[in-house]
């Protein structure tokens, strides 16, 4: 008859092999309550975050996008809107890309972007994959101004202290 050793968390564990296994808590279980996506903002489509309001990332792709339009590109491809990005905030990183393409979905949903992809001829001369392009619109200047207007006087207010009468 085999003595069966009654296992606590964190107390050692033997594999086949009798070289010690540390189980983690929870390893192997099932979790109490199945994981709801809706609840991880990952994978919400509602971000929670006032009507209207602008992230830093996205007030960073108007000003990417705005930048470039004056410097004579009007439409701009994801990799040069994050290496855009970099350079201007002195970053030793690019945007992660699942960070930055959610981003730019978000502000195309709002219509602050248009997005159409590049010619596949011109992809094709050029060796590579297809590109997507994205515009920023008359909304997303307008939104950008507002989000400037907004950062500047919440900086001004917390640069000015308040005097208690």
């Amino acid at each position: 008859m085999q003595h069966r050793r009654r296992r606590f968390w964190g107390s050692p564990r033997r594999s086949r092999r009798g070289s010690p296994v540390r189980m983690q808590r929870g390893a192997g279980q099932a979790p109490s309550q199945p994981v709801d996506n809706r609840t991880i903002s990952s994978y919400s489509t509602a971000v929670r975050r006032k009507t209207g309001s602008l992230v830093p990332l996205e007030i960073s792709i108007l000003e990417a996008a705005l930048s470039l339009r004056r410097q004579g590109s009007p439409e701009v491809h994801g990799f040069l809107f994050a290496k855009t990005i970099r350079d201007r905030e002195q970053a030793r990183r690019l945007t992660a890309y699942g960070t930055l393409y959610k981003a730019l979905e978000r502000l195309e949903r709002l219509g602050y972007l248009e997005s159409r992809w590049e010619d596949p001829l011109v992809a094709a001369s050029a060796g590579r994959p297809r590109r997507r392009l994205y515009r920023i619109t008359l909304v997303g200047e307008r939104a950008h101004a507002l989000a400037e207007t907004a950062t500047a006087s919440s900086t001004s207010r917390s640069a000015t202290p308040e005097v208690a009468m």
